[in-house]
């Protein structure tokens, strides 16, 4: 008797960015696999041990993404205000784009479908050559609407014509490196140049569907986006909620939240910090006149307490937010896609101190839904400003309830499930 083995589809998931854009694209790996796909994550070199000990399988795109963030140069632009950032965008993108052509190639190299995220989009033109199907994972909204500018916009709202415009504007900027991606196209792929009136998120002139991993609950669905834009919840990665630390630090820990009230969380992530020890002084400074103590995470900036500080602060290393935010009373953080969704999954009220990309934006709608206080961007930092803020986002019991409420809603959503439903219609069963 002859068995045949049906042959699983492999699907690569091209992404690129910090930790916080890399593990929602875990989420939605796993889900295909569990589904009966086979994924493949093509991330950065410093991903490729985090992708496998999850038994997921990594191929490489882009090199060492820290030491790219944090040459001092690059480190200036991505912090400065959101719109000089934008005009910086062809510059700042000019090697990672010179490491996807490299790269690119050899990952997709006996796929069946292709996954990308916003800063893969070379993804489009190795999907027209190779006729492969292939869907957009998006963390942000990336479609004009009248309904909210642009997730780079340093403005909550800007009317409806400058909304849809900053959107415009933002999808555009993708191709200020436009000779790179001829040159790709042409001398790589063997295709002709994109013409100029083909929009971003089109493969042949058509567009590609999008999926967008943030919660309706969080940012409503514009009415004015299309069937082909899908909105479905957030991407959390199991093994990060049910993450731990080591016993060292779980235990130091302990014995911190024991000795008082119970503290805030402040972390910045993987974003550089202008004048890190100077803006860490002033923070300290507030925290101090306010009374609160707070877990202050080091991330990529190396934020270091002084001896004197630890019966008031905890210095945090690497440890999942989730297990983190279990223990706190409140968040102060970048506003980051990822820390922003795991803040308000455990129901905490949110003060976002924006450093570039797309976090006021998130910030703005934390304060919009009402868990949290108007962000307060860094460069804006003050005593009086940080005193402010913090003592509204203790005190202020609305924040506190309305974060709860959001919380369990986005405890029910089921956002990875409903990811890789859309996944299946869109490149067929595994």
């Amino acid at each position: 008797m002859t068995y045949f083995h049906h042959k699983r589809r492999v699907v690569l998931l091209a992404c690129q960015g910090t930790r916080g854009d890399i593990q929602p694209f875990l989420a939605i790996a796993q889900g295909l696999k569990e589904a009966g796909y086979e994924p493949i994550v093509a991330a950065a070199d410093d991903y490729q041990s985090w992708i496998e000990t999850g038994d997921l399988a990594w191929r490489r795109l882009g090199r060492d993404v820290k030491a790219w963030f944090l040459e001092e140069e690059n480190a200036r632009k991505l912090t400065l205000s959101p719109v000089s950032a934008l005009i910086n965008l062809g510059e700042l993108l000019e090697r990672p784009l010179q490491d996807q052509v490299e790269d690119l190639l050899t990952a997709s190299e006996g796929v069946d479908a292709i996954l990308f995220s916003v800063l893969s989009h070379l993804v489009c033109d190795l999907a027209e050559a190779r006729k492969l199907p292939a869907a957009a994972l998006l963390l942000q909204p990336a479609m004009p609407t009248r309904h909210y500018p642009s997730a780079l916009s340093p403005y909550p709202n800007m009317g409806p014509w400058l909304n849809r415009l900053s959107s415009e504007a933002a999808l555009r900027a993708r191709y200020l490196s436009r000779r790179k991606i001829t040159a790709w196209r042409k001398d790589v792929l063997g295709l002709s140049p994109k013409p100029a009136s083909w929009a971003a998120f089109t493969i042949a002139g058509r567009p590609v569907p999008k999926i967008y991993g943030f919660s309706p609950h969080v940012l409503p669905v514009p009415s004015d986006w299309s069937d082909n834009d899908h909105v479905v919840g957030y991407w959390f990665y199991d093994p990060a909620l049910r993450g731990e630390p080591d016993s060292d630090t779980a235990q130091s820990m302990s014995a911190f939240l024991a000795a008082g009230p119970k503290p805030i969380y402040v972390g910045f992530g993987s974003m550089p910090i202008p004048n890190a020890q100077e803006n860490l002084a002033t923070l300290k400074d507030s925290l101090r006149r306010l009374g609160m103590r707070a877990i202050i995470s080091r991330g990529w900036a190396g934020l270091e307490l002084d001896p004197t500080d630890h019966d008031q602060f905890y210095s945090l290393g690497e440890v999942p937010h989730s297990w983190v935010f279990e223990r706190v009373d409140a968040l102060v953080h970048h506003g980051g896609a990822g820390s922003t969704a795991t803040g308000l999954r455990a129901g905490l009220p949110t003060l976002v101190c924006a450093l570039g990309f797309d976090q006021l934006f998130w910030g703005h709608r934390i304060a919009s839904i009402g868990a949290g206080p108007k962000p307060l961007p860094m460069r804006n930092w003050s005593p009086e400003r940080l005193d402010a803020s913090l003592r509204a986002l203790t005190t202020t019991e609305r924040f506190r309830h309305t974060a709860q409420a959001i919380g369990t809603k986005l405890q029910a959503e089921r956002g990875t499930a409903n990811a890789v439903a859309c996944v299946r219609k869109i490149i067929g069963d595994p």
